[in-house]
């Protein structure tokens, strides 16, 4: 900074501290002190003599200029809060939906109907797969229809590759219908799900920022929590795609930590179900 400002210039600059730069100017040290904020500057000086116009002029005339730019060399688009908070708030709400529906599993079992299914020739593999595949078909039907709305009639710029969103919304309801299983599986009855279920998920879109612009929430200990979660992967698949025009390369990596979340919890939920039961 220091050597662009004392270009081929009459007058030398000299960054200093705050409190030195007045007492330079008391003692006449100094003719003209200048404080710098982000966008604009304030002169001091004590009296009005033509050091004041001559550095004027040259600020006005700055000796860089800096200029923001993509990747592709192409402006950097604004971020858009608004459609954060869409993604945040449909996939939140399909987080309820999908819970109460996975806990048709519990339901079943308090009140006896999946000891008298064992018993028919349906296995219980295919018990599972009912309850779980009508849990993500009603969830991603949700999401669906909600960004279905919001593209095409309401006239929401969700990017160009709608494709992709419904990839990710699947991924994500795959994984939340996972992550209910294991919820299941901690908890006894459908009374206690409907208690403790709908106490946790709220938390979520807090502790994953989806509230709040980028950078705001940087707590390591939420910030890893958050990480446990498929919400915050989602969002962040979400919004590259439909802000940065982001390609599958871009979004692996959210993609593939909801797959392993989804494992994960699958496994662990129905294990602790069956130990339960027996």
């Amino acid at each position: 900074m220091g050597t662009l400002l004392n270009g081929n210039q009459e007058y030398d600059f000299v960054i200093t501290d705050e409190s030195e730069a007045h007492k330079e100017l008391e003692e006449g040290n100094s003719e003209v002190v200048i404080r710098l904020f982000e966008n604009d500057y304030q002169i001091i000086s004590a009296s009005n003599t033509h050091a004041i116009q001559l550095v004027e002029d040259y600020l006005v005339d700055t000796p860089f200029q800096m200029q923001t730019e993509s990747i592709d060399g192409g402006e950097v688009p604004e971020y858009n809060m608004s459609l954060q908070l869409l993604f945040g708030f449909t996939l939140f709400l399909v987080m309820f939906t999908i819970g109460f529906k996975v806990n048709g599993v519990t339901s079943d079992k308090v009140s006896g109907v999946w000891d008298r299914m064992i018993l028919s020739p349906v296995s219980k593999t295919a018990m599972y797969t009912g309850h779980l595949f009508y849990s993500f078909l009603i969830g991603f039907i949700q999401i669906f229809m909600v960004l279905l709305i919001f593209n095409y009639v309401m006239d929401y710029d969700l990017g160009h590759n709608f494709g992709m969103i419904l990839t990710v919304a699947a991924v994500f309801t795959l994984s939340m219908v996972s992550l209910s299983m294991l919820f299941t599986g901690f908890i006894k009855t459908p009374e206690q799900f409907n208690m403790v279920f709908p106490s946790v998920i709220p938390i979520l879109p807090v502790i994953s920022g989806v509230y709040m612009p980028p950078g705001m929430l940087s707590h390591p200990v939420l910030l890893f929590i958050a990480d446990l979660f498929p919400l915050v992967h989602a969002m962040e698949a979400l919004m590259d795609i439909a802000l940065f025009d982001a390609g599958w390369n871009d979004i692996i990596r959210p993609i593939v930590l909801m797959l392993l979340i989804a494992v994960i919890c699958m496994g662990v939920g129905v294990n602790l179900v069956e130990r339960r039961t027996k």
